[in-house]
């Protein structure tokens, strides 16, 4: 019977795990071939604490990404800068302003429109939100030109009703970004 058992595992495998199961990694030295036998070799407490160690420098290297990522993104919230005004009215920004170059609405809260009355810290806010507004612009006149290229271009490769159809809807696609932007810049 027991040379079946033999047959079946690994003898120095089983030993290394039932040693493992029962006295953990930290007493585990493993086995070695020497002169043909397996001997098993203990840790001996100076080697135990070198390898303890080691193994804690090596959970500290494995921490280290998330350590950064962590850093990173706490670093990168203090540069967030607050917002000073909206486009549209909230409970926060309720006192309405209008820029005086492009006459761009907008809406600050109480404790900013008092600063505004410095004429440097208008104008920075006015250089903020105009800047903010044309690029809002910009970008929904973007979708709006590809959206009506979109249907251009497809009506280019039907004929009938399913050219007709997309004509249509090419002459239908809301510009008005792009013709706002054209108004107030001269260009779209």
């Amino acid at each position: 019977m027991t040379g079946q058992y033999s047959q079946n595992f690994d003898s120095d495998e089983w030993a290394e795990e039932i040693f493992r199961q029962f006295f953990g990694d930290a007493f585990y030295g493993g086995f070695h071939n020497h002169r043909g036998r397996n001997v098993f070799h203990f840790r001996t407490p100076q080697n135990r604490q070198q390898q303890q160690r080691q193994n804690n420098n090596w959970h500290l290297v494995q921490l280290l990404p998330l350590v950064i990522l962590f850093l990173m993104s706490g670093l990168s919230s203090f540069n967030t800068p607050k917002q000073v005004y909206s486009f549209t009215p909230t409970s926060e920004f309720s006192v309405n302003k209008n820029t005086e170059k492009y006459v761009v609405e907008y809406w600050v809260s109480n404790e900013v429109s008092i600063k505004m009355m410095e004429a440097n810290t208008r104008k920075e806010v006015e250089e903020i939100v105009e800047h903010d507004y044309f690029y809002l612009l910009k970008l929904d006149c973007n979708k709006q030109r590809n959206r009506k290229n979109s249907f251009s271009y497809k009506s280019q490769y039907y004929s009938g009703s399913k050219r007709k159809h997309y004509e249509e809807q090419a002459s239908l696609v809301d510009m008005t970004s792009c013709e706002k932007l054209h108004e107030l810049l001269g260009y779209s």
